[in-house]
This record gives structure tokens, sequence and C-alpha cells, in this order.
């Protein structure tokens, strides 16, 4: 396994100090499969920040791994929390980026395959894996090395999506999943490696909020939550539950820790990421109608030219005696006929 530093991930090979120090951040392409600050939905970006905010309270003063880190943001978010925290992923890339952007006492990111990394078995006291076990071919092979990799009383904390509810009934087929999981699926995987496993819901929500005065919400206070269905002719304001396309466990072979008893919510409360997200999205579309328009340009181009040649070719002398050549033919059919 290989552990890539900022300095690592900013000097390529043959470019000297000097040079390093004004290199440019490593490259990432945005897949929609990683979660890059500034880039892709705001939706994706909510439930990244969620998933690793409720992996706070599991990595409290623990040693900890990121199994499938990506391109780092949220391991870095747990960094002030974890006593230490590796993340790790396959691609050298995501790593060199997350060496670059994200620096925090105790953390350190490395390349390797989360499925066997070279760790001594009980080296962690938590490991989390966001929105990667549907990636593998084998989920197991995830569960078994997060077993491996942590201690007796260890904690699991493991997202992935709901089938039913993120592929079966949107129809649609994410092509980077290779195994998604039904509930009983999921639940029926950790708990043959693990005695207690609590599993939480989640989807990132629209809505409007109003409050009684702009101070800060009271710590524990209460929030009236109504969900609002407006596929229908007139909107309906009931309690029923919202739409989650992810499900969230959190495993232990050790005591079971204490599970959430009410729904857990945050807020975007200064509209950052909106904000943001809509940039990215209104420059993407402004990028793809300047594309569609070169497109098109290209296109009429392209039949002017050939157009001309067309015209190019019925002025020539061999045009004007192919022609004549197929007069005579078309004549000489018809007295052979005749005849």
């Amino acid at each position: 396994m290989t552990q890539i530093t900022r300095a690592a991930s900013k000097s390529p090979p043959g470019v000297g100090d000097e040079e390093a120090l004004v290199g440019a951040v490593p490259e990432l392409a945005h897949t929609g499969e990683r979660f890059l600050p500034g880039k892709g939905s705001a939706e994706v970006a909510y439930d990244h920040i969620a998933r690793y905010r409720l992996a706070e309270r599991y990595v409290q003063g623990k040693a900890t791994v990121d199994l499938g880190c990506g391109a780092g943001y949220g391991t870095y978010s747990l960094a002030r929390f974890a006593r230490g925290i590796l993340g790790v992923d396959l691609s050298e890339e995501a790593v060199a980026y997350a060496a670059w952007s994200y620096e925090a006492p105790g953390l350190r990111y490395e390349v390797g395959d989360v499925a066997g990394l070279p760790n001594p078995g009980g080296s962690f006291d938590a490991a989390v894996s966001f929105e990667v076990i549907e990636h593998l071919e084998r989920p197991e092979a995830l569960v078994e090395e997060a077993r491996r990799l942590l201690k007796e009383d260890g904690v699991f904390v493991v997202s992935t999506p709901d089938k039913q509810a993120y592929s079966n009934n949107r129809n649609s087929v994410n092509p980077h999943h290779l195994k998604e999981m039904y509930p009983l699926e999921f639940r029926e995987l950790l708990e043959h490696h693990f005695r207690h496993v609590q599993i939480y819901w989640q989807g990132a929500l629209s809505g409007s909020i109003i409050t009684p005065d702009r101070a800060e919400l009271p710590e524990g206070g209460e929030v009236v939550l109504e969900s609002t269905r407006f596929s229908l002719p007139e909107p309906v304001f009931d309690r029923g539950a919202p739409i989650t396309l992810y499900m969230i466990a959190v495993c232990t072979n050790g005591p079971a820790p204490e599970p959430l008893k009410k729904p857990h919510l945050i807020l975007d409360c200064d509209r950052q990421i909106y904000e943001e997200h809509a940039d990215w999205r209104a420059a993407l579309g402004a990028l793809l109608r300047y594309r569609s328009h070169e497109i098109r340009v290209l296109d009429k181009r392209a039949q002017a030219r050939a157009e001309r040649r067309i015209a190019d070719i019925q002025r020539s002398r061999a045009w004007r005696l192919a022609q004549r050549l197929s007069s005579l033919k078309v004549g000489v059919d018809r007295l052979v006929k005749r005849g």
C-alpha cells in the first residue's frame, strides 16, 4: 500500500523542488461517483456531508480507517474527532488529490485495495465506508476486511443505495454499481459478521423552513417536520415518511451503541452548497449549449464544404464526359431493345 503525502502528490518525476512548489492541484475527473466540493449535484453534497457528520459520534478519540475515501473530503472532516485516521482508495489520482487538498494532524492517505489491506488485524477502533460496497463484485469482501481490521469491540459504519428506492422505483441503472442490495440483503450480510447492526435511512430533501426569529436553533430544540406531496393536483401536508435512497448501518461486536431515536436533519443554513452547485450547474449548462452551438456550426460548415465539392465535381470535364457516356449508353440500350 502506497502512502501519498501532499509534497509527493505535487512533485511529478523529474520536477525540482522550486517547480513543485508552484505545481497545480492534481486533476481529478468528476464522474458523479466521487464527491468533489463545488461540483455535481447539491443532493450528492448534502448526503455525503450528512453521512460523515453521523460518523463523528462513532470515531471520537478512535484510530479510524476510511475504506474508499475518494477525494478525501469526508476523511478530512473526521480528522478533528478521530485519534488518527487513514483514508484508503484504489485510485492513485483520488489519493493524490486528497493528499494535496486536505491536511490535518493524524490524517494520512494511502493507495490500496479496500478488500485486502496489508495492515495487521485489529489495527483500528473504527472503520467507515460510504458508497463503496456497491462498486465491488463481491461486497462481502469489504465487510470481511472491515471486520478483520477492527478490534473486537470496533465499530463499522457503512452506507449503500437501497436498490428498491434508488434503482427500481426510479427505473434507473447506475453503470458504476456492480452489486446493489435490498434492505434484507444488506442486513443479512452485515449480521453474518457483526452481532449488533443498526440500520438508518437517508435521503436529501427539498423544502423551506419558517422560524420565529433569526436566532440560532436551540440545542436539542424541537423541529416540526411535515411532508408535502406536490405530485398530486394540490399539495398534501402530513407526517408521511420522505423518500430515502440510501441505507446507513452501524455495526459492532462490542456493546451496541445508543441508537438514534429521532430523525437527524442537517440544514445548509447559509445556502453555500446550494448556491455553489447551482452555479456549477449553470456553468455546465452554458458549456453544453456552447458545445452544441459549435457542433451545429461545424455541421453546417461540413455540409457547405460537401456541397461545394459536389458542385466542383459536376463542373469538371470528367463529370461532363461521364454524363455524355451515360446518355450514350441509355441510347444504345434502347436501340438494342428495339432490334
